[in-house]
């Protein structure tokens, strides 16, 4: 039975979805994988979070994915990033990796797993390079995370889309749609591919509108329900 309080507590976490830079602090070492598919290393990154939240939260597991428009729009997988336990053995960790404490603004400094797809990177890596340049040394690059957290008393398991600002070696988040948001952990796996799937339907030319827009109910599971996806823009 999920505890109501939590579910609450949780839907003021989903409609403050707290703001975010990540900042890489080295310069690592990198290598392809063995079937040569991807370039794989471990960063050492600064998570900065603004808490603006009553509840506290724990975070077990992270998965994210990035994508790269290419030059007719259509959006291209490019990588993704992992916390470290997950990466390691594809299990949830039963201790909280990071734990949010409530209207804080919080630091935390954490080794996450990156892998890049070498074909992807040659599809769209000349257009990403010329959208840097032509920015002044920034461009923007969408994310789907699919994160298990508790509250409380409950587990819930939480997809969203998000739009991010890249400078350098500093990556700030812009814009975040919660995707879904439902009670318990749902296997992993089959969450962030689902997410993928979606996310790579999306005009990566304009997908901000076209959420903001056209989205219906994504939220599963009896936590709260919405005619569109909810969503925050950091300004």
């Amino acid at each position: 039975m999920v505890n109501l309080f939590s579910v609450a507590g949780l839907l003021n976490f989903v409609v403050k979805i707290p703001s975010y830079s990540f900042q890489v602090l080295n310069l690592p070492l990198v290598g392809l994988s063995r079937d040569w598919s991807s370039l794989e290393t471990t960063i050492f990154t600064k998570l900065q979070l603004e808490n603006k939240n009553s509840v506290r939260t724990k975070i077990h597991s992270l998965s994210i994915d990035l994508y790269f428009p290419d030059h007719e729009g259509v959006m291209v997988h490019i990588g993704g990033l992992q916390d470290v336990q997950l990466s390691q053995n594809g299990r949830t960790s039963v201790d909280a990796i990071w734990t949010l404490e409530p209207r804080m603004d919080i630091a935390i400094k954490d080794h996450m797993r990156l892998s890049l797809s070498v074909s992807s990177l040659w599809k769209v890596g000349h257009r990403m390079l010329w959208k840097m340049i032509s920015g002044g040394g920034s461009l923007n690059v969408t994310t789907s995370g699919v994160t298990h957290i508790t509250a409380p008393g409950a587990k819930f398991t939480l997809a969203m889309i998000c739009d991010n600002v890249v400078a350098g070696l500093t990556t700030m988040g812009d814009y975040c749609a919660v995707h879904k948001f439902v009670p318990g952990w749902h296997n992993m796996t089959n969450e962030v591919e689902k997410l993928k799937v979606y996310t790579l339907s999306l005009d990566g030319g304009d997908w901000i509108g076209n959420i903001a827009s056209n989205q219906t109910a994504l939220v599963e599971g009896g936590a709260f329900e919405t005619s569109q996806t909810e969503a925050i823009v950091y300004n």
